[in-house]
């Protein structure tokens, strides 16, 4: 090779070839450390497959602790909204019923200022006093007038009819609503039902409307076991005793304050027999004792009469205010205990509820197959 021919020789020739062996060696190595590193697979994780109606969502299974904890809220929360407004309803209900016994006050009353009435309770007085009668005349006929069978007995199942149609109305929205409010936070999870005979659905189904039947299935047996006629029963039976404790009370105030009237009462109605029986008699010959005793008697019944339109004009009005002030105690005491039943169902429901959604979740949280 002559000095002319290496001079036409690319200088950079030399280097292309150590970039291009550098290349070829880095890929090589890439190569290499490409091919020794173990390959991971990705699975996707356990989901849920919701079907709600006729439609369909697809969640992770780590959404069923937010559904697990907004379904123990939302039962709470309307448990709570529930109770304010069933003892609005409770309140309104009872006092319809009492109501309906305050329409026969005034007819206890006609009764207590009669003459039949007087002379019964002098009778049952005079014989408690000899041993051969129970105390208590008076308040256990306000009793009898005042709660009589059978419309006492229909007034308590009309309570408890309309305790149970509260409860049912009440259950019955909480759970639609849930149902909705559970549609709305779906939403964005919403997939296509799918088709007959295609790929095998998700190993986890949860179905809301049949965890919404069973619990409407446990709330009306619980509500009717605690809740139900024998309960309104057993709150009525309490108001009578408590209204026969209660009208005791007035009547011993009564009967101590027209202890005086009635003696006045007596020594008038004598008086005026004796005057109007001699005067009415005088002229009857060897009939006059009898005539006198007919006319006297006469005239005691008119006087005593006449009497009692005075004492009954002066103290009617007491006298319905002392028993409307007992009747308005029974009627406190009624609405204290039907809520107070009601508190106690409805805790029992509440256990059921939160037994109920934990043995719902649990699975669908571990993403188990349920039963």
């Amino acid at each position: 090779m002559t000095a002319a021919s290496a001079d036409r020789i690319p200088v950079g020739t030399g280097k292309d070839r150590l970039w291009l062996l550098a290349s070829l060696l880095a890929l090589a190595v890439l190569a290499v450390l490409v091919t020794g590193t173990t390959q991971r697979g990705w699975t996707p994780g356990a989901r849920i497959h919701v079907q709600l109606g006729a439609d369909h969502y697809r969640v992770e299974t780590a959404e069923a602790a937010s559904l697990e904890t907004f379904s123990r809220d939302y039962f709470a929360t309307g448990a709570a909204a529930a109770r304010t407004v069933l003892q609005r309803e409770l309140t309104a209900s009872v006092t319809q019923t009492f109501d309906q016994v305050r329409e026969r006050l005034p007819e206890f009353a006609d009764w207590y200022y009669s003459l039949g009435g007087e002379y019964s309770r002098l009778s049952m007085a005079a014989l408690a006093r000899l041993n051969l009668a129970e105390d208590g005349y008076v308040a256990r006929r306000v009793e009898e007038m005042l709660f009589p069978d059978p419309a006492w007995q229909t007034a308590l199942a009309q309570l408890s009819a309309d305790a149970a149609g509260r409860l049912q109305v009440q259950g019955q929205a909480l759970r639609e609503g849930w149902l909705a409010e559970l549609a709305r936070r779906l939403e964005p999870d919403r997939v296509p039902a799918p088709l007959p005979g295609g790929a095998p659905a998700p190993v986890v189904t949860f179905r809301p409307a049949v965890f919404a039947a069973t619990l409407q299935a446990q709330e009306q047996e619980i509500f009717a076991a605690r809740l139900g006629l024998s309960t309104v029963a057993a709150a009525g039976v309490a108001a009578r005793v408590a209204w026969q404790s209660a009208a005791a009370r007035q009547a011993a105030v009564m009967g101590r304050a027209a202890g005086a009237r009635v003696a006045g009462r007596g020594l008038g109605r004598a008086g005026a027999a004796a005057g109007g029986g001699m005067t009415a008699c005088a002229a009857a010959g060897p009939y006059a004792l009898g005539c006198a005793v007919v006319a006297g008697a006469v005239a005691w019944l008119a006087t005593d009469w006449v009497l009692l339109r005075v004492d009954e004009a002066l103290h009617r009005d007491t006298l319905l205010a002392a028993l409307e002030h007992g009747l308005a105690e029974v009627e406190q005491q009624v609405q204290v205990a039907m809520l107070a039943a009601h508190d106690e169902a409805a805790a029992a429901y509440r256990a059921h509820v939160d037994e109920e959604i934990a043995m719902t979740f649990e699975p669908l949280r571990a993403g188990v197959a349920q039963p």
